[in-house]
């Protein structure tokens, strides 16, 4: 075995200010926009949501918030119907609104498509713990979540489940943001968690905090987009 390994990455960590700036892509794999069997009625919503504006950052953010606006309705749970279909995210999109992260990650990636955004779905694990000076990852913080592409900055980070256990990690792009959610307390539920399945140590639904209204909507970025905040 190995007495010793190490790995070193280097992330992408752009501004919201930069990446507002950015225009629509134009030269990518067409099949991260693919949109076949695609049922029109998640369009209608996606556009719904991003009417007030008009940069692929600020639709991406405005979706991603979506999600997680306690205020849309939608919890996290691992007790719901399984299902990939286009009838299977109408039916979490607009009448559920209960699920597990893929069906979150789906149904972001989706919607960015839909509003002209290249998207794919990344499967991988959440940040697990420190210990002393070992970080622990187990088979319990696997997950799923979103990336999207933005020219000259790649793919970046976008996790619309609104996870309570405290674990969820908000890239620093998205903390920028007016009234961005930040991570919502445990449930009770998570702190007796239940074993089997994705994001099992996640436990049952839970509500994510109260958000602050972003100037312009109640529940959309302003026309300008997202600008840092404080």
């Amino acid at each position: 075995s190995e007495p010793h390994w190490e790995e070193r990455a280097q992330l992408p960590s752009p501004s919201a200010a930069v990446l507002n700036t950015l225009a629509p892509v134009s030269d990518i794999d067409p099949g991260y926009l693919d949109m076949t069997g695609i049922d029109p009625r998640i369009s209608t919503l996606s556009a719904a949501v991003t009417s007030r504006v008009d940069t692929p950052f600020a639709k991406a953010v405005a979706l991603d918030r979506y999600f997680l606006d306690p205020a849309n309705g939608y919890r996290y749970s691992l007790h719901a119907p399984p299902g990939n279909s286009s009838r299977a995210l109408v039916d979490f999109l607009l009448r559920g609104k209960v699920g597990y992260c893929e069906q979150f990650a789906s149904g972001l990636a989706v919607m960015l498509r839909t509003v002209g955004v290249p998207s794919r779905v990344a499967v991988g694990f959440i940040p697990g713990q420190e210990i002393g000076d070992v970080r622990l990852i187990d088979t319990s913080d696997a997950h799923a979540w979103v990336e999207a592409f933005f020219p000259g900055q790649g793919w970046l980070t976008f996790d619309p489940t609104p996870l309570g256990d405290g674990r969820t990690v908000t890239p620093s792009y998205l903390a920028e943001v007016p009234g961005f959610p930040s991570a919502a307390p445990p449930s009770p539920d998570q702190l007796n968690p239940q074993a089997g399945g994705p994001d099992s140590s996640n436990g049952g639904p839970a509500a994510a905090p109260p958000v602050p209204p972003p100037p312009g909507s109640p529940t959309h970025p302003s026309p300008s987009g997202p600008s840092p905040g404080t």
